[in-house]
């Protein structure tokens, strides 16, 4: 049962995708930590993945998910990609600053499995010192978009490690399903401030 939910949460791992921005000059939110020599980049990503359907007698009772993904970190992959190459050493503080899934049309699916308390950590691979980044209270009925709230926490220093382990958390709702073929769409950007100098 373990392993239905959260393919969607490997979004967070990869930080790969097409587009970014970077911008120098002081913050624009959301850190309060820049200056004008400051390099400050988003990092989008957007990952899709078809849930094994969930019904009976799976959906019969509520049952605590967790799910944990490990992944590789590919910081200097990133740095060159959507940093012009700076080096670790000159990231100031990198911080979540979206999380977004949706049900991608055409099954009906909603996101009514998931109770109304989401929460995803990061920790560092085999690490016991989870730092919750993302969460969501009140999914409403019928929602096939969940818009997370992100916590402004600095995780710069896992991503220096070679892995990172990122952990989902629900509980599911009796008697729903997660039908055959959704398709769940997730979208994640993460800020980066680094010195310019």
């Amino acid at each position: 049962m373990k392993q239905i939910a959260v393919p969607f949460l490997l979004a967070i791992g990869v930080l790969f995708s097409i587009s970014s921005c970077k911008k120098k000059g002081t913050d624009n939110g959301g850190g309060g930590n820049g200056s004008a020599n400051d390099i400050d980049v988003t990092v989008p990503y957007t990952k899709s993945a078809v849930l094994p359907a969930i019904d009976s007698p799976f959906n019969l009772v509520s049952l605590p998910i967790e799910k944990a993904d490990t992944f590789a970190t590919k910081v200097d992959e990133m740095l060159n990609l959507y940093a012009g190459g700076i080096s670790k050493s000159k990231i100031k503080t990198l911080t979540a600053k979206t999380m977004n899934v949706i049900v991608d049309g055409g099954t009906g699916q909603t996101f009514d499995f998931v109770d109304d308390s989401v929460k995803v950590y990061v920790d560092s691979f085999g690490g016991t010192n989870p730092i919750l980044v993302a969460y969501k209270y009140g999914i409403p009925k019928g929602a096939t978009s969940i818009d997370f709230n992100v916590v402004n926490t600095d995780i710069k220093n896992l991503f220096y490690a070679p892995f990172m382990q990122v952990t989902m958390k629900f509980n599911t709702v009796p008697h729903e399903k997660v039908l055959a073929g959704s398709n769940f769409v997730t979208n994640f950007s993460f800020r980066i401030i680094a010195s310019g100098n």
